[in-house]
This record gives structure tokens, sequence and C-alpha cells, in this order.
């Protein structure tokens, strides 16, 4: 018998989320897609895209929070120091899919935007 320790496999976020997709108006998807790449602008000079698991990250938010908390989620996540650079290896943290990764995450980024 093997000492190696497997991990029981977790469900894949994406797969959970993108049940949401077809439950959520495409138009709210995008307006708040718009409000965080107008958040974030790139330096990098390309504009970001709205991919599957971006869309299904969203529409799990909007269906789980409203469209008015996720858009407090992106402008807390602005708001926090640590996210833009302000940790040790001054990275900057402001993926959509991680500002909407849970329900723990995405609580923290709104009460953020109120707290400041």
């Amino acid at each position: 018998m093997s000492t190696h320790m497997t991990k029981k496999p977790r469900q894949n976020r994406l797969d959970q989320y993108s049940t949401f997709i077809d439950l959520i108006p495409a138009e709210e998807i995008q307006q708040v897609f718009d409000h965080w790449v107008s958040t974030f602008p790139t330096n990098k000079g390309k504009q970001p895209i709205l991919s599957k698991p971006r869309t299904a990250h969203i529409a799990w938010a909007l269906h789980t929070f409203g469209l008015d908390l996720c858009l407090q989620a992106i402008d807390g996540c602005a708001k926090s120091e640590w996210h833009m650079g302000g940790n040790p290896g001054e990275k900057i943290y402001n993926e959509i899919t991680l500002i909407f990764r849970d329900i723990p995450h995405t609580k923290r980024f709104i009460q953020i935007n109120r707290n400041t």
C-alpha cells in the first residue's frame, strides 16, 4: 500500500458555475465585465476578453448576489491595498474569477467597498 496520500477530487468551479450562464441575461454579464475592465485598465496593451471561465464566474455571482453587489465587489477589490499590489510580492490580484471565486471572497470585497 502506498503512503502517498491522494486528494479527493473536487468539482471544478467552471463546471459548477457554467450552469448559471443560461439563467442570467447576457447584458448583465456584459455590464459586470465592462465595469471590471474599466475599473482595472490593463497596462499590457491587450483588451481582456470575456472568456467562458469569466462568464461562468460572473453568472454565478449575479445569480448569488445580484447586479449591484457584484459591481460593489469589483469596487471593493480596487480599494484593497493588498489586492492592488500592497503585498510582499507586490503582485496585483484583481482577476474577476478571484473576485467571484466563492461566497467568502465576494463578500469580503463587498465589505471592503462598504468600509472605505
